[in-house]
Parts: C-alpha cells; sequence; structure tokens
C-alpha cells in the first residue's frame, strides 16, 4: 500500500491498513526485487540438515530468487572434513561461499554469522542497499533484537526441561518480546515508524534482512504456540501474514527443501524426536 498524501491519525491509518489486508498477498509476493534472468555468482550455503540458524540465510536467498547451493552436512562430514579446513571464521556454520563466477573460484568470499550473511546479500541484491544510513541501523537494531528473541527460544529448545518451561516460556517470556516489536510497529509509539513512516515493513515498502529475520524468529515460536501467540498483537501478526505471504518465500515453505524440524537432534523441541504442536504438518492432522 502506498502511504497517502496528507497527515492521518494512527487509529485511522491502522484502521486503513486492517481493510487492504485482503491485498496483503499480492503486495507481498510481488515486494521483493526480482531475480537476475541469468545469475553469473556460485552461491554455497554451508549447514546442517536442520532449519537452526541457517533458516534466516535460506530464507533470504530465496526471497531474493538467488540460485545457491544448500550443502548440508552428513554425519561426520563437518567435524572431519569441513571444520578445520580454514574456510570457516570461527569454526562454526552457517557459512556462505559466494563466488563472482560460476567456472571460477577466484576472488570468493566466505562469510560466516548469519546475520552478517544475510546483511551482505541483502546490500548487494536487495533494498538494504538502496536505504538511507538511518534507516539501516533501524534495520539492523530490528535483526539484533530478533537475534535476542532466537536466543530466548534458543535456550529453551535445548535445555532438558524444555517441555516443563514451555507453558512459563509463552505465557511470560513471548508476550513482553512480541510486545516490543508491537510497539515498534505502532506509529504513536515507535522511533522507527517515526522515521519510515506507515509501511509494511519495517524499513520502507520493501523488506530487509531484518524482516526476514524476525519472521523467523516469529516463525520458531509459531510453531511451538499457535495462533494464540499473536491474539494481543494484531500490528505484528499482519507483519508476520505479510512477509509469509511473499510467493518465493511460499513456494519454499511447500517444498521439499526445507528442513522438516527447526532444532538438531540435541534439542528438546521441534526435532523429530520432539514435533512441533504446531507446525503445518501437525496443524493439518487437527
Amino acid at each position: 500500500p502506498r502511504r497517502p498524501a496528507g497527515r492521518a491519525t494512527a487509529d485511522a491509518m491502522f484502521t486503513r491498513g486492517i481493510a487492504i489486508a485482503a491485498c496483503v498477498a499480492v503486495v507481498a509476493a510481488c515486494a521483493f526485487a526480482p531475480a537476475a534472468a541469468e545469475q553469473e555468482e556460485a552461491i554455497t550455503l554451508y549447514y546442517f540438515n536442520s532449519r537452526g540458524r541457517a533458516e534466516s540465510v535460506r530464507l533470504m536467498l530465496e526471497a531474493l530468487g538467488l540460485e545457491y547451493t544448500d550443502h548440508r552436512f552428513v554425519g561426520d562430514e563437518w567435524k572431519d572434513e569441513w571444520k578445520h579446513s580454514g574456510r570457516f571464521a570461527f569454526e562454526q556454520v552457517p557459512g556462505l561461499r559466494w563466488c563472482p563466477t560460476k567456472t571460477s573460484e577466484n576472488d570468493c568470499v566466505d562469510l560466516v554469522q548469519s546475520l552478517t550473511i544475510m546483511r551482505f546479500l541483502d546490500r548487494k541484491y536487495g533494498a538494504y542497499g538502496k536505504l538511507d544510513a538511518t534507516t539501516q541501523t533501524f534495520v539492523d537494531m530490528i535483526a539484533e533484537g530478533a537475534a535476542d528473541l532466537r536466543s530466548k527460544y534458543g535456550a529453551l529448545a535445548y535445555s532438558a526441561t524444555a517441555q516443563e518451561d514451555l507453558p512459563k516460556y509463552l505465557e511470560e517470556t513471548i508476550p513482553t518480546w512480541l510486545g516490543h516489536f508491537e510497539r515498534l510497529l505502532d506509529p504513536q509509539q515507535s522511533v522507527v515508524r517515526k522515521h519510515t513512516g506507515i509501511t509494511t515493513y519495517f524499513g520502507g515498502e520493501q523488506p530487509t534482512y531484518g524482516d526476514i529475520h524476525l519472521w523467523q524468529a516469529l516463525d520458531l515460536n509459531y510453531r511451538v504456540g499457535g495462533d494464540a501467540l499473536f491474539a494481543p498483537f494484531p500490528r505484528l501478526r499482519a507483519f508476520y501474514d505479510a512477509v509469509r505471504a511473499n510467493a518465493r518465500i511460499g513456494n519454499y515453505e511447500a517444498s521439499d527443501r526445507i528442513p522438516p524440524h527447526a532444532n538438531g537432534a540435541g534439542a528438546f523441541l521441534d526435532n523429530e524426536a520432539n514435533p512441533a504442536p504446531f507446525a503445518p504438518a501437525a496443524r493439518a492432522e487437527l
């Protein structure tokens, strides 16, 4: 949706946003920049066969329409062949190799750290590189806040008492953090909105890596909390639905390329041994 001329009250603008909710899917499906007709660069993502910390990067690659190889380590491959190869700073993943051509490994760039990788891709191919410095800083702030939310989830998911602690987490931790992001979408309260105006995404009408990283953190929690999670937070729910409505993300989520579980075998939530109650397959069985 385009911003109307003149000033409008926050309530009027929010009402307008609800009224055009039926159009959000169409807007979101076209929001990301189109992929190049023929991609010259070679891109390889390295991670395990779970969503984990690589899933935001996968979503960024998918949303940008980029061709990439999703290298998923099998068995002891990471430990035996890759961890000490010198390719991965800090000897951890996700890692991304970007090469300017598919025919040569000269001048390739090897990156680690999810947010660093996403920011690189968004600056090079997406909306982030076109934003002014202040808006970029707000996008960075949203991404870092999403990382904090994700850390709260990770501490729960990899705790042996995760199942017992989940109700308290959903009742106390999640409302606090979703409340932070809800306020950042409220034009009456948000320092971000004072700069960007009333827009679908945090950085404007084009989604950025900050939106993708936040969406993935929200989705992790949605898979264990369901629709009730968003009931007190209508703006955040509209944001979540707008990102999910993107055609490229939707196609990826419906494909067999997406890992079935959020976490690896060492977790106690949303893995093969402990399926998420509100994952799509589980919802379909209700």
